[in-house]
């Protein structure tokens, strides 16, 4: 698999089910991944609170599922919409409902 809405809601409903509803619905469900300009593979986060949390709790096991399920071995990064430059991603892929 390579196409990266279906990895994200393929890893998303896994990590849904790994951390809990809540932790989930708070920091992850309002992300979205979208490329960077350089290509990159890139979690967008609507806070820096929610980036933090991410890099702190979940991008280590995000990054697991996401190897994993894509069949070009790429990662994720994590940064918020202000370090992306626009109040939402461009090219989002929603988390889809585990």
């Amino acid at each position: 698999m390579t196409d990266p809405d279906r990895i994200w809601n393929e890893a998303a409903g896994r990590l849904k089910t790994e951390i809990g509803d809540g932790p989930f619905s708070s920091y992850i469900a309002p992300s979205a991944v979208r490329l960077d300009a350089n290509g990159n593979l890139i979690l967008v986060t609507p806070t820096a609170y929610a980036r933090d949390w991410v890099r702190k709790n979940a991008l280590r096991r995000m990054n697991e599922l996401w190897l994993g399920l894509d069949g070009l071995s790429r990662r994720l990064d994590v940064r918020c919409r202000a370090e992306v430059g626009s109040p939402a991603p461009a090219t989002a892929f929603p988390a889809g409902e585990a």
